[in-house]
């Protein structure tokens, strides 16, 4: 884990802007956000104040004529600051380099005329390289601060000759409203992307806050809002832990009023998560196996994935239906576990049943279920 209070690792829970007033920063700090995005010393400064991170965007990727002096200057005028945890190279650059002269992107690269190609392999051969120099810069002036890039589901052949130049990797995803290719549940398949591209790096996954209407005035006239609801908060956010995410941020607050309920919406889900840190960091109980039952629901596609981990003398178990469709959950390996007497974090919609072979719950399309023993190891 990237960041630490006191000694102790913390699962990295983040947000694409820094909180507007004094209230907001209170009620930040206390569901558990823990980064947000600095761009000058006061903003670290005042992360600093609520118990808060920061991580700064820097141009980490050089061209070749640029002998990396404005990096050094930007680098050099942060590094000994106590809030800074991560610098982050700029956003999307894989992404972008894919752009055409008409600024639109496609990553079929196939589809385009020879010209074309050469040219998009020409700007993604620079960001490798520039990436590898501008990386090594920060590296010799910050030793051991981590480097981050952020990618939208990018070229994983171009991803996997930048990682070497990272510690960190993160994918962006906004499935709301869900298409037929890009389903909510698609955000666990993009982290096993990531993590297969970039392995034995911390990987974070970047969750929507927002709605798309809002980011085009033109269908924000004429369009209602589509927000994430809780339950698809929720729902993206462990999906992404269970596949393997080691930290989770929220963009397009940004583009919020206030007050706004989807900044309720991801404080509420981060509040659920930061309480069971300790769980987040601690050990994989591998004897427990949770399934679909297929007996009902031989339909079944990505089925029911969960987690379970000890901390101290609790344990953390974690269901979550991938599929968007109501099944039933049958849970095995749990014999050295009470579960009738754990503690839902969250109101779970059925509750849990004995049969011989386990447990078994109904659970709705998409649902989350938190289950902690009652030993608990919080925040």
């Amino acid at each position: 884990m990237v960041l630490r209070r006191n000694g102790n690792p913390l699962f990295t829970l983040g947000v694409y802007e820094r909180p507007r007033n004094d209230d907001e920063w209170a009620a930040w700090s206390k569901a558990g956000v823990n980064l947000v995005c600095c761009s000058a010393r006061e903003h670290l400064d005042a992360a600093h104040r609520w118990g808060m991170f920061g991580w700064v965007p820097v141009p980490m990727i050089l061209a070749p004529e640029d002998d990396g002096a404005q990096l050094a200057e930007r680098i050099r005028a942060l590094a000994d600051h106590p809030a800074l945890a991560v610098w982050e190279a700029p956003d999307e650059a894989i992404w972008h380099a894919h752009r055409q002269p008409t600024n639109w992107a496609t990553k079929r690269l196939w589809s385009l005329p020879p010209e074309d190609q050469k040219s998009v392999q020409e700007r993604l051969d620079a960001v490798v390289h520039g990436l590898a120099r501008g990386s090594a810069l920060v590296r010799s002036i910050d030793p051991g601060r981590p480097l981050w890039l952020n990618e939208s589901g990018a070229n994983q052949l171009t991803l996997a000759r930048c990682v070497s130049s990272l510690d960190i990797v993160s994918v962006d995803a906004y499935p709301v409203p869900p298409r037929i290719e890009k389903p909510v549940h698609h955000i666990g398949l993009d982290i096993d992307r990531f993590r297969a591209a970039a392995p034995n790096k911390e990987v974070w996954m970047v969750e929507q806050a927002f709605s798309w209407n809002n980011l085009y005035p033109e269908r924000k006239k004429a369009e209602a809002p589509i927000y994430p609801t809780l339950e698809e908060s929720r729902f993206m956010a462990w999906q992404a832990i269970l596949h393997g995410a080691t930290g989770l941020l929220w963009w397009g607050s940004s583009y919020e009023d206030r007050p706004a309920q989807i900044v309720d919406t991801v404080m509420q889900v981060v509040s659920e998560i930061s309480q069971l840190n300790a769980f987040l960091i601690g050990g994989e109980v591998f004897s427990v196996r949770v399934v679909a039952d297929t007996r009902a629901y031989p339909a079944t596609a990505l089925g029911i994935g969960h987690i379970c981990r000890r901390a101290g003398d609790g344990t953390l178990l974690v269901l979550a239906n991938e599929d968007p469709f109501d099944q039933e959950a049958i849970i095995t390996g749990v014999d050295w576990l009470d579960v009738s007497k754990m503690r839902p974090v969250c109101e779970p919609s059925a509750p849990l049943t004995r049969i011989d072979e386990g447990w078994i719950t109904p659970m709705r399309g998409y649902e989350v279920r938190l289950y902690v023993s009652e030993q608990s190891a919080g925040h």
